[in-house]
């Protein structure tokens, strides 16, 4: 299949058949459109059980996807891809970091042009399968000026160069030889200009984190917002067609697991997404919340002593009612009396007790 890897056999633990295809689609739009359709056979119901389609697919679904100065949207590309998305019955596994994949060497224009693509039965026996935007870096086909600068920089290449030996025919040896140097200044900008680039990803992730803190409260509201939107679509659709819409209960059942899935917690300076580090949070949490406190008892201002009941007034404090009207010595109890007393024994309990 051109432009695409497939590999598939089985995954040995649960004995499941499975298949990855890796996509470098093409540019021109008629060799897209015969990719697709090639992918969509592999994407059949009784094809493989549990497949993921991922790589760079050169197209994007929506504007908001391909940005940039002087950026021509391709409509009709994007209405063929998304089309062959919805008719495979595929679902896109959500990203992390980065939101776009591909970047103009001067920074003008990005696109979203990698994904993941798996299909229904995947989240079923994989629900936790997230992809991840990684950091920019350098690329092997670039030039860096900063090198021509550094001293060590023409000693390298003419040391590689001269002292690599490669027979055969002359363009076979410059392209080998290119090579070697290419290897070379490789592992020198690691080891030369690898602090630099270490500093840049801890002050990007520090930026990052005051970024996030400021745009939490607006990524919750709109999550809010879509979460709404989305679950009053759903019980439509549920209420049309009912358990036998197969495919609608399945990407319902992956809705609620993505809702209710936690991807990772801040504790202030940090964000982690290791699962033992979460549990082992979220557990020190509930126990010093939860945690048994030791409270001081009220004391009564002033010397007081309390008295004994006497053996007469104990005999007719337990003895039994008679069927007959009480009398009281202060007089007649009224609602306005009960609730002057009530509010004298709330003022007594906040002023010297908890």
């Amino acid at each position: 299949m051109a432009g695409a890897v497939i590999v598939n056999g089985i995954w040995l633990q649960g004995d499941l058949q499975c298949c990855f295809v890796n996509v470098y689609a093409p540019m021109g739009s008629a060799e897209k459109e015969s990719l697709w359709d090639a992918l969509q056979i592999l994407a059949l119901p009784n094809k493989y059980s549990y497949l993921c389609i991922l790589g760079d697919f050169n197209a994007v679904c929506d504007p908001g996807e391909r940005v940039g100065k002087g950026v021509v949207f391709n409509q009709a590309d994007a209405r063929n891809f998304d089309a062959f998305i919805r008719q495979s019955n595929l679902l896109e596994i959500r990203t992390q970091g980065r939101k776009f994949t591909w970047y103009q060497p001067s920074g003008g224009c990005k696109s979203k042009l990698d994904r993941f693509l798996v299909n229904e039965r995947w989240p079923q026996e994989w629900s936790g399968t997230v992809g991840r935007g990684l950091q920019r870096s350098v690329s092997d086909h670039l030039f860096l000026n900063s090198w021509l600068s550094h001293p060590d920089f023409s000693k390298l290449v003419r040391k590689t160069w001269e002292e690599t030996k490669i027979e055969g025919w002359s363009c076979y040896v410059f392209k080998e030889k290119l090579k070697l140097v290419k290897n070379a200044l490789k592992e020198w900008n690691l080891r030369i200009y690898g602090n630099i680039e270490h500093g840049l990803r801890e002050l990007k992730d520090e930026s990052e984190m005051i970024r996030r803190n400021e745009l939490r409260a607006k990524i919750i509201l709109k999550s809010k917002e879509k979460c709404s939107l989305l679950q009053q679509k759903a019980k439509v659709k549920w209420v049309k067609e009912g358990d036998l819409n197969t495919s609608f209960y399945h990407k319902a059942i992956v809705g609620r697991r993505k809702k209710n899935e936690i991807a990772g917690l801040a504790d202030g300076i940090s964000w982690n997404e290791d699962p033992k580090i979460m549990k082992e949070k979220v557990k020190t949490f509930f126990e010093n919340h939860f945690k048994k406190r030791q409270h001081v008892l009220p004391m009564l201002p002033g010397d007081f002593v309390a008295g004994k009941v006497s053996a007469a007034s104990n005999a007719e404090l337990i003895k039994p009612f008679r069927n007959q009207k009480l009398k009281l010595p202060f007089g007649a109890v009224t609602a306005t009396r009960v609730r002057d007393q009530m509010a004298l024994i709330s003022s007594f309990g906040k002023r010297h007790g908890r």
